[in-house]
């Protein structure tokens, strides 16, 4: 397996190199390295104008030619690489806002949102979730379900219960941070049970 080591200098330029439309992501370098699709290799990006650094392994998915030599190869990451480290400081950086303190899971569960004064509850579909807390899609709109920026909700999953606080709130979509009370470790972390 090879070894290559990658620095961006800007965000723009990890997230002009970034291949989102891949399965798991992947990441556009230049061949300097004689690589070979198929080839799997680990990459020790940086983008050095936050100071990011992750390593992370996947197989060459392509590579260009010009003249008959190897120019660019795109490297697609492997399933469960953490690379969404890199894009919340690569998008951070851009919208000048700090990056996800966690990575986030995607997850598709059935969930019931309840306000903890008892005043409203919802059902919704569990979107993503990290340590720190999760994204829910909700099937009433903003307008119908008045959740705002520092309600205190229940949130009820097949695998258990969280509590938390509403923290960010869009059209039938709305971000929760837990309040930390211990969330179950197999819905945030399923993969460490495989």
């Amino acid at each position: 397996m090879k070894h290559i080591k990658i620095r961006f200098a800007t965000a723009k330029e990890f997230l002009d190199a970034y291949w989102g439309l891949l399965a798991n992501g992947g990441v556009s370098v230049r061949d300097d390295h004689g690589l070979r699709e198929g080839e799997s290799v680990t990459l020790d990006i940086t983008l050095e104008s936050t100071g990011t650094h992750q390593r992370l392994r996947g197989q060459v998915a392509r590579c260009t030619l010009q003249d008959d030599k190897p120019v660019e190869a795109v490297v697609a990451f492997y399933p469960g690489e953490p690379h969404e480290v890199l894009l919340s400081a690569a998008w951070a950086e851009l919208e000048s806002r700090p990056p996800r303190r966690h990575a986030r899971l995607p997850v598709d569960s059935t969930v019931s949102i309840r306000l903890l004064n008892g005043s409203a509850e919802t059902t919704g579909r569990l979107m993503d979730v990290s340590a720190s807390g999760m994204c829910i899609r909700t099937e009433e709109a903003e307008e119908e379900l008045p959740l705002s920026g520092g309600e205190k909700v229940m949130v009820v999953t097949e695998l258990g219960t969280a509590h938390g606080v509403v923290r960010w709130r869009k059209p039938a979509e709305l971000g929760v941070e837990f309040d930390g009370t211990p969330f179950p470790e197999g819905l945030v972390f399923p993969s460490s049970n495989s």
